[in-house]
């Protein structure tokens, strides 16, 4: 399940990996990623924010998975 404060807390795991991406809260069952614009906009810096969001979700217990462009994900109970 994701919660609003998840988002908050991501937001601030995220400004502090220098992502530059944000998180935004969709529903209980899908948040959407933030690219920052195109010229921040690496391969690096996406693999980075996906890493972050899943590190977080595991540590609370929770599988990430991704949509295939990568601009929404999903989360669910080990």
């Amino acid at each position: 399940m994701i919660k609003y404060q998840d988002i908050v807390l991501l937001n601030g795991i995220l400004e502090e990996s220098g992502t530059r991406f944000h998180v935004g809260y969709k529903n209980e069952e899908t948040a959407c990623v933030i690219p920052p614009g195109e010229c921040c906009l690496t391969e690096e810096a996406r693999e980075n924010a996906e890493k972050c969001i899943q590190e977080y979700y595991e540590s609370k217990g929770e599988e990430v998975r991704f949509s295939e462009d990568g601009y929404y994900f999903f989360c669910s109970e080990i």
